[in-house]
């Protein structure tokens, strides 16, 4: 399971129709394209969990920027997880097209 370590809370890493929602209408786009939709994308999950688990969670985009430079840790949940992944894909093989 991916996490983000909020503030000592781990909360789950999880795409939402809530999530996708409040990324939408951040970003005005659908899709993500660059590091600063990843970062918003993370934003927006990161506040649906927080809400959803009853964590206060009052930080705008760019103060949940400013936070992730103070704890770069808070990622590591994720990278973790996805080098779990990419290892487990190596020991499958390439992917059959």
């Amino acid at each position: 399971m991916k996490t983000i370590n909020y503030n000592g809370t781990l909360l789950e890493y999880k795409s939402s129709h809530r999530a996708l929602y409040e990324y939408e209408k951040l970003s005005g786009k659908d899709n993500v394209t660059t590091y600063t939709d990843s970062l918003m994308l993370w934003y927006c999950i990161t506040k649906t969990q927080a809400k959803r688990e009853g964590v206060v969670f009052d930080l705008d985009f760019e103060g949940f920027v400013d936070w992730l430079d103070a704890h770069p840790e808070a990622l590591d949940g994720i990278k973790v997880e996805k080098e779990k992944e990419d290892k487990a894909s190596e020991k499958s093989g390439p992917k059959k097209k």
